[in-house]
């Protein structure tokens, strides 16, 4: 699932840099209405996330508790440690936020041009707005993080896991 996400993210990035730079005017202005001034943006960010996740395999940290300068109160010690602990226990979660973090603010912003879309586009191209761009600003994101977060993903973040840990012994 991750590589079928990571040949997605790559060729959007690619299509979404390509369109702009090699595309004649009247693709352009023919997309946009469909997938909005930058299609790549939630793809693009997110991809050095995901190869990291499908190729790194580094030992994890250790779980042995911070120590802080006394300067730091006990509660934001607990806190560190907490952090510090967890962190051990699943040392790739980070690069799984990673690439779902860009896929959040692509919805937000779908969300955000819906709600301020006024149908008001004076004649330019690049305003009009189509019916179908909530599938590509809000449903295929939406879409990639349940299938990222599907089981068969959690297993395949699992057993990253579990290697890196049988590395680091």
């Amino acid at each position: 699932m991750l590589r079928i996400f990571a040949i997605f993210s790559l060729l959007a990035t690619v299509f979404g840099f390509a369109v702009p730079i090699f595309g004649s005017k009247h693709l352009k202005e023919f997309l946009v209405p469909f997938i909005g001034w930058s299609p790549s943006v939630g793809y693009m960010f997110g991809l050095f996330f995901t190869f990291a996740l499908i190729f790194m395999r580094v030992p994890p940290m250790e779980s042995r508790p911070l120590i802080l300068p006394g300067v730091w109160k006990p509660p934001m010690r607990s806190i560190v440690n907490w952090i510090r602990q967890r962190q051990a226990a699943q040392p790739y979660g980070f690069l799984r936020f990673g690439f779902i973090a860009p896929l959040l603010l692509q919805m937000f912003g779908g969300f955000w041009s819906a709600m301020k879309y006024d149908g008001i586009d004076f004649g330019n191209p690049y305003l009009r707005v189509s019916p179908w761009q909530p599938f590509w600003t809000i449903g295929l994101p939406a879409l990639w993080i349940l299938v990222l977060f599907s089981p068969p993903m959690n297993r395949f973040c699992h057993r990253c896991w579990s290697v890196s840990a049988a590395a680091g012994d």
